[in-house]
């Protein structure tokens, strides 16, 4: 077994594998991991959670993928950000320089803030497909399901109202927004995108955004109006779930970690 103290951490192989060598251990160990943490294998699970467990088992979700995918370490031993304190370091290391350690942490800071990003998108589109609906919440959605079945295209805002006004015959609890409303919350088929859970209205606007970016295609950026508009839809959406997280549990937002 190795001698090294800091591998016994249940993230680093600690003594040689007959059978799986050069790396093929940990890569095999690391595959299990992003296979359990996958989008589909998250959304089957929240899909089948009975609603009481549905926020425990979404916020262990996020803690651990965040952990031993974006941070590489177990979650038993991470937290959400990690501080380094320059003249924290073990002794066989040498102390950094302020212009050193300032370097490394940018770069860290940068990777980090890029995965954690791409980690709430991909949980917000997850918050979006499982989320435990009200019995109301559940008609407006039947309602718009058979009537983009029937139109074969997005809804209109005219069209979204019928929607609830349809859904309020069956369910006199339901109340039909305004068309102001309806305008402020966004199109309406962000709206109702958003009701039949998923934001993949807007990812594919970013996605062609970058696209024609790659391509050198600059007038992309000329389409100001709407950039704004979706940066505004894209806030609200977070807004909304990051209320909806925080409202069912606060996890540790910062660990001490040594540099």
């Amino acid at each position: 077994m190795s001698s090294d103290f800091n591998l016994f951490d249940s993230f680093h192989e600690a003594m040689p594998h007959q059978n799986l060598k050069d790396g093929a251990w940990t890569r095999a160990y690391l595959d299990a991991w992003r296979s359990f943490y996958s989008f589909d294998n998250m959304k089957a699970v929240l899909s089948r959670a009975h609603p009481d467990n549905y926020w425990d088992i979404f916020l262990n979700f996020l803690w651990y993928k965040n952990s031993a995918l974006n941070e590489g370490a177990h979650p038993m031993i991470t937290g959400f950000f990690p501080l380094k304190d320059r003249k924290s370091r073990r002794a066989t290391f040498s102390r950094e320089g302020r212009l050193a350690h300032a370097r490394r942490r940018v770069i860290e800071i940068h990777r980090y803030l890029r995965d954690a990003l791409r980690l709430a998108i991909e949980m917000e589109e997850l918050w979006l497909q499982t989320r435990k609906r009200s019995e109301t919440e559940r008609r407006i959605v039947e309602e718009l399901t058979r009537m983009r079945k029937e139109l074969r295209r997005d809804l209109r805002i005219r069209e979204l109202q019928l929607a609830y006004a349809r859904a309020k015959s069956h369910m006199p609890s339901v109340e039909v927004p305004s068309r102001l409303r309806l305008v402020l919350e966004g199109s309406a088929s962000f709206h109702a995108s958003r009701l039949l859970g998923s934001r993949g209205e807007l990812a594919q606007f970013w996605t062609d955004i970058r696209r024609r970016l790659r391509e050198g295609r600059i007038e992309a950026l000329l389409r100001v109006d709407r950039i704004v508009w979706n940066g505004v839809r894209e806030s609200l959406l977070a807004v909304e779930f990051m209320s909806a997280l925080i409202s069912r549990g606060r996890p540790n937002l910062s660990r001490q970690a040594p540099g």
